[in-house]
């Protein structure tokens, strides 16, 4: 049995996202949920950022950036 057969079987798809960090340009990797949003945190800066389809050509990344990364005047 193949590994594709066993996600068909159990309802789940499951798709790594990777993409490159707007904030830091550390790589970054994970998995889908059952909404199709990816969430991931830097671990190399700490932003918090959320990946999803807006349809088929476009994809929209939420970004949340932490405190400490914004320079106060």
């Amino acid at each position: 049995m193949y590994e594709d057969d066993v996600y068909k079987t159990t309802g789940y798809v499951i798709k790594l996202q990777q993409w490159y960090c707007p904030n830091c340009a550390a790589l970054l990797r994970g998995y889908e949920d059952k909404d199709g949003k990816t969430r991931i945190k830097c671990p190399r800066c700490g932003t918090w950022m959320t990946k999803y389809k807006a349809n088929r050509q476009y994809d929209i990344i939420e970004m949340r950036i932490p405190e400490s990364c914004l320079s106060t005047r």
